[in-house]
């Protein structure tokens, strides 16, 4: 990807693991912020794939519980501050596979909130419960359109 280059379509990316998905998304964000403060336009919306709310703790202690991958939500606020008129979606459900737990995305919703994200900004995903999900999912939901820029 070229430096400053616009991720068009973040959702053919989400089909790589976990781990590596992130590592990419990351540096792909990363190149396309330096992008944006030239002069571009702001991206339409910033997508922000759950993974580092630890959603069971977080009800039963009643406060937000962080994992070790919880830069992505810090970065995330970072941007949102960036760009005051993009939206954000939290994609996250349960990544429990066997049970029905607690989804992530609600938690993350009020931790938004919490930080100053108008509720209105903010647009939740609490069914995925894998990246492939995430990517499907979070589509469905945003219904991105030619020429929208999305930030993952």
């Amino acid at each position: 990807m070229a430096q400053g280059a616009c991720l068009r379509c973040p959702f053919c990316c989400c089909l790589l693991s976990d781990i590596r998905g992130r590592q990419y998304f990351i540096a792909a964000t990363q190149r396309t912020i330096s992008g944006l403060q030239g002069g571009g336009r702001e991206p339409h919306g910033i997508i922000v794939v759950g993974g580092a709310i630890d959603s069971e703790l977080s009800e039963a202690r009643g406060v937000v519980e962080l994992d070790s991958s919880a830069g992505g939500l810090s970065r995330c606020c970072s941007l949102l501050r960036q760009f005051p008129n993009a939206r954000i979606v939290f994609s996250g459900g349960s990544g429990n596979l066997i049970a029905n737990s607690v989804p992530e995305a609600p938690i993350a919703g009020r931790l938004l909130e919490a930080f100053g994200v108008a509720r209105d900004r903010i647009t939740l995903e609490s069914r995925s419960r894998t990246t492939d999900e995430n990517a499907r999912f979070t589509r469905e939901l945003v219904g991105p359109e030619s020429g929208e820029r999305w930030l993952l």
